[in-house]
């Protein structure tokens, strides 16, 4: 997936992300690590 926002408005991706993840849930380890 990729997060897209207006010019300049990085905190507003930043925020969009976060709350995504938020959301979402941690990510599983991966194998082996």
């Amino acid at each position: 997936m990729m997060i897209v926002a207006p010019r300049f408005k990085d905190a507003l991706a930043l925020r969009v992300a976060q709350a995504y993840e938020t959301a979402r849930g941690t990510f599983p380890t991966p194998p082996g690590v």
